[in-house]
């Protein structure tokens, strides 16, 4: 490993005869430290701007070297979250980052607080679209057991009809039998 990667890792630096002397983590692109892993603390993290298409295209973040698309060890944080990160681990953050860090702070609060309204709008209107949705249900079962019901009531009535017509039929049948009886004797 040559000195100039060994710093990079904040390891320490020893030259020939020379006391160790303990060196910074390496800086990336951003000014922001790369400190070490704070999951598997097995390397330094690494900082990537994201190529995706999307929402998060050109945006910074920061994963473990060992975070390869999503499989091994699992730190992932963008840039404001990262900052995040450094601070909670101690780490110095520059100037420029610590005036940027309570307007990013705001900024991801407004926009969670934006998506939570937006979602609950999506949600209530949803509700109501499924509420609109089961009343046509109801009402189409409603509907359907009405024809049910009419068509019941229009086969018994039928069925009375007929009925009524063998009554007839048998009390004629009944007449026609007595008076040829009737006839004969």
């Amino acid at each position: 490993m040559s000195q100039a990667s060994a710093s990079s890792r904040g390891a320490t630096r020893r030259g020939r005869g020379a006391a160790s002397v303990p060196t910074a983590p390496a800086v990336g692109q951003s000014g922001l430290p790369l400190i070490q892993c704070p999951v598997c603390k097995k390397g330094d993290v690494i900082e990537l701007i994201c190529k995706k298409d999307g929402v998060n295209r050109c945006r910074r973040f920061f994963k473990c070297p060992r975070n390869i698309s999503g499989v091994g060890c699992t730190f992932f944080k963008f840039e404001n979250e990262y900052i995040v990160v450094l601070e909670e681990e101690g780490a110095e953050v520059t100037d420029e980052h610590d005036a940027e860090l309570p307007v990013l702070r705001d900024a991801t609060e407004e926009l969670r607080k934006e998506m939570k309204s937006v979602v609950g709008d999506a949600n209530e209107e949803l509700r109501k679209e499924m509420k609109s949705v089961k009343k046509d249900m109801v009402s189409l079962k409603k509907h359907k057991d009405d024809k049910l019901r009419q068509s019941i009531a229009s086969i018994a009535s039928s069925g009375r009809t007929l009925l009524v017509m063998m009554a007839v039929n048998l009390f004629v049948c009944v007449v026609i039998a007595v008076v040829f009886i009737a006839r004969k004797s």
